[in-house]
């Protein structure tokens, strides 16, 4: 699926409609869902290039407080990890919190992407900037069989709770 359409389904799947009228460029746009509930903070999505973000990407100088990784550290060559966990601590405020999911794997029996990042070189590139708790980790080899058919016969995958540290 596309990026527009998780987005989508997400508004959906919470009964929220956002509004599309904060489109920057062809690429990026900020969709606002507006607050869920009177007691609820704003939620905002926004689908952009994470490298060219602007410092004021949503009209403020604003930096997010949570933040999901689902499986873009992975789809980093390893040459730019250092850009990226830098990038994301750039755009997290203090105290700010990441969940990061990322898998590890044997990299002479398969190439990324994505890419094998094991809860070490998490710490390694992350660790100047967050404090890292290991939440989980799991196979996940059985219910991924196209890793078995690019020759790997064990995967494992790690939740992560980043926590930005103070600048």
């Amino acid at each position: 699926s596309t990026p527009e359409e998780a987005i989508d389904g997400f508004g959906a799947d919470n009964s929220l409609t956002p509004n599309l009228g904060s489109k920057t460029t062809k690429d990026t746009r900020l969709f606002d869902f507006g607050a869920p509930g009177p007691d609820a903070s704003p939620i905002k999505i926004g689908k952009f290039n994470f490298f060219e973000l602007p410092k004021a990407w949503d009209g403020k100088d604003a930096k997010f407080t949570m933040a999901w990784d689902r499986a873009a550290f992975v789809a980093i060559h390893p040459e730019s990890r250092d850009k990226y966990a830098k990038a994301l601590a750039d755009q997290m405020a203090p105290g700010g919190k990441v969940l990061m999911c990322t898998m590890s794997y044997d990299t002479s029996k398969m190439d990324g992407p994505p890419f094998s990042l094991s809860p070490e070189q998490v710490e390694k590139h992350c660790g100047p900037y967050f404090g890292i708790e290991e939440l989980d980790t799991r196979s996940i080899i059985d219910s991924n069989p196209n890793f078995k058919q690019r020759g790997l016969n064990e995967i494992h995958e790690h939740t992560f709770l980043l926590t930005r540290k103070a600048a």
